[in-house]
């Protein structure tokens, strides 16, 4: 689901919702106002790093470094 950022034009609150379906009607949380401007807003950007368990592949064979990662699961 996508996040979309917004400010009210009528009281210039600026707020961030969570859109569900292309029908949904967005409404300022302040006054409920529906006269807003969409803002451009920055992606969010996941950054994996090697250590964490989400990110660990296993073993070195699968790692992608080429023998290069010094992981703890890429040394065992």
């Amino acid at each position: 689901m996508p996040i979309f950022e917004y400010q009210c034009l009528s009281c210039n609150g600026q707020f961030e919702l969570i859109i569900k379906t292309k029908e949904t009607i967005p409404k300022c949380p302040n006054c409920e106002s529906t006269e807003l401007k969409k803002l451009f807003s920055t992606p969010a950007v996941m950054v994996k790093e090697h250590g964490l368990p989400s990110a660990c592949p296993g073993n070195a064979s699968t790692c992608g470094n080429m023998g290069s990662c010094n992981a703890p699961c890429c040394r065992d």
